[in-house]
């Protein structure tokens, strides 16, 4: 009897007590709520993280993920991408003599005089400190380099806090057919360097101060002299001084990059015996000479990591590697016996049809010792071992070389190499037989 009446008194409470349906219900509903919370928070953080708080404007960040979304777009419609970089001339001065807070107000009002003058489509983001960035989607260098004159001459114009402030300014440009994100921030930088060193108070576009001398980099010229006017016997006197100076670089380049070891003779070796059967003169075989054995002396300006890495690159890690032809130019530049050997060093790497890099030059807008060179290079490269492949056979480097003449290659530079190769030339056909540096008589 006892056990009957504990389950009836059990029942009664179990139909006495409220379902808990309802009660979990509650509790799925808050945890919801919650959950909506949470991806709110979440996005304002995200927001904040891209922003910065004084301005108002994107930042670096924001910028740095902008402009890859728009290179993509840019090559897939062949448009080009314009970056400016202004950076506001004495700031630092002003805020030592006025305070920060003081500071903060004039950087705010400056915003809004440079945000008063761009474009629709155009994104202004603080880059560092006292620089904002303004990317231009589909603006060519012309186009970029007036917009940044208009911003400079409309801050010089307003009176901010019963002062006037200047701006300098550095432009850069991707053409439609090539560069990267890295190249275009880089080439800014280097620009807006440029016009503050200058004087201040004044916008740069990179073409304009990094442009080679026009007799390092003429476009069609396989004869014409690229000397610069040193008379023989002076030449005779410093040549062996340079070819030391040019040797002790390469052997720290082999220190830094295994792979370059032997290859920089090989190719050297090579070019100039094309570079002959074309017709060029002793004076350019010796800026053929030097440029092909500096032509990955950039090299030095890329990290060990990336240079040194076994496996393969990331795309970021490529955007890096693939400025070192713009440090060698940057490196080589200053010294006046190398610039006429500039051409190989800085534009190696761009393709006939406009596809290569830095520039993204196109067709003999690439100097023919580069041309010439780039055709050496590959066959080397395909033709000797690699950590990741084993050497291709001659033949079947020889059908890769013109697979891509017209494309990769200036074609009438792939007809020479292949009746070179074609007569049995001998550095050509036994690359590797090459065990120093060629003499020029």
């Amino acid at each position: 009897m006892r056990s009957t009446s504990n389950r009836n008194n059990l029942l009664k409470s179990a139909i006495a007590s409220p379902s808990p349906l309802p009660h979990i219900h509650d509790k799925i509903a808050e945890l919801e709520r919650q959950i909506e919370d949470l991806r709110r928070q979440n996005a304002r953080l995200e927001e904040r993280a891209l922003c910065d708080s004084l301005t108002g404007l994107h930042n670096r960040r924001y910028l740095i993920e902008f402009l890859g979304r728009e290179l993509a777009q840019c090559r897939r419609y062949r448009t080009p991408l314009s970056l400016i970089l202004l950076n506001i001339d004495h700031f630092g001065a002003y805020n030592e003599n006025y305070g920060q807070a003081a500071g903060d107000i004039a950087l705010q009002k400056i915003v809004s005089v440079l945000l008063g003058h761009t474009r629709t489509n155009d994104v202004a983001t603080r880059y560092s400190a006292e620089v904002f960035a303004i990317a231009l989607p589909c603006t060519d260098a012309p186009g970029a380099h007036h917009l940044a004159e208009r911003l400079r001459v409309a801050t010089g114009q307003q009176t901010i806090e019963g002062h006037y402030f200047t701006i300098s300014g550095g432009v850069s440009t991707l053409p439609d057919y090539g560069g990267t994100v890295a190249s275009l921030t880089h080439e800014a930088e280097t620009a807006l360097h440029h016009a503050k060193r200058q004087g201040k108070n004044r916008a740069l576009h990179y073409l304009d101060v990094m442009e080679p001398p026009r007799h390092a980099l003429k476009k069609n010229a396989k004869t014409e002299s690229l000397l610069l006017p040193i008379t023989s016997d002076l030449m005779k006197d410093l040549t062996p001084i340079y070819e030391a100076t040019i040797h002790g670089w390469l052997r720290v380049l082999e220190m830094k990059d295994s792979e370059t070891e032997g290859h920089s003779e090989r190719v050297t070796s090579m070019t100039l015996r094309l570079a002959r059967h074309l017709g060029m003169g002793e004076e350019e075989l010796v800026a053929v000479r030097w440029g092909a054995l500096l032509h990955d002396i950039g090299k030095i300006g890329v990290p060990d990591s990336i240079l040194q890495k076994p496996g393969s690159l990331t795309p970021e890690e490529w955007d890096i590697m693939r400025l070192h032809p713009v440090y060698a130019y940057e490196m080589l530049l200053p010294i006046p016996f190398l610039q006429p050997t500039l051409s190989i060093p800085y534009c190696h790497h761009e393709k006939w049809d406009g596809s290569g890099y830095p520039r993204g030059l196109r067709g003999e807008e690439i100097p023919f010792m580069a041309r010439l060179f780039s055709v050496i290079d590959v066959w080397d490269a395909l033709c000797s071992d690699r950590p990741y492949r084993k050497a291709w056979e001659q033949e079947r480097a020889l059908e890769h070389i013109r697979a891509n003449s017209g494309t990769q290659f200036d074609s009438a530079v792939v007809e020479a190499f292949d009746s070179l190769y074609r007569e049995g030339d001998s550095l050509l056909c036994h690359p590797h037989d090459i065990q120093t540096f060629p003499a020029l008589g």
